[in-house]
């Protein structure tokens, strides 16, 4: 029987380390594959949840292509590279969602306020849907 509680998880800072913007030097999502690397122990982890019967899902705002820091295709290969490092580690994801929008962004097509961009709950209500996940029996785990 498929489980129907789930464990949403934030990618950057969560599964993935922050890394100094080079604008602002703060710590926020990579802007390059060299910097794309696993927290330490996010892999045992992720596997303890599994194994505890959740479904895992990750959820993540990705605003800087909307924001014209980096291309749409560096802004997935990141993605799809915090993904290969989690699959090395015998890590799969039931789903991901990602909101590429942002409020205040330089991109036309990606500048919105969405409903899927946290806080709003717009990815956990789809990825809920998707997977019939209890959102009473679920959590989120971000930063």
């Amino acid at each position: 029987m498929t489980p129907t509680h789930a464990i949403f998880l934030d990618r950057d800072g969560i599964i993935n380390e922050l890394r100094p913007s080079p604008i602002s030097g703060k710590l926020e999502s990579p802007l390059s594959l060299n910097d794309v690397r696993l927290l330490e122990g996010v892999a045992d982890n992720v596997a303890r949840l599994r194994d505890a019967g959740f479904l895992i899902v990750g959820v993540t705002n990705q605003p800087s292509a909307a924001k014209g820091i980096i291309s749409m295709d560096l802004q997935n290969a990141i993605h799809n590279r915090v993904i290969e490092l989690l699959n090395f580690e015998g890590i799969q994801f039931d789903l991901w969602k990602i909101c590429p929008h942002h409020p205040n962004g330089v991109v036309r097509e990606l500048t919105k306020n969405c409903e899927c961009r946290k806080p709003k709950p717009g990815m956990l209500l789809e990825a809920a849907a998707s997977l019939g996940i209890e959102m009473s029996r679920s959590w989120i785990i971000g930063d």
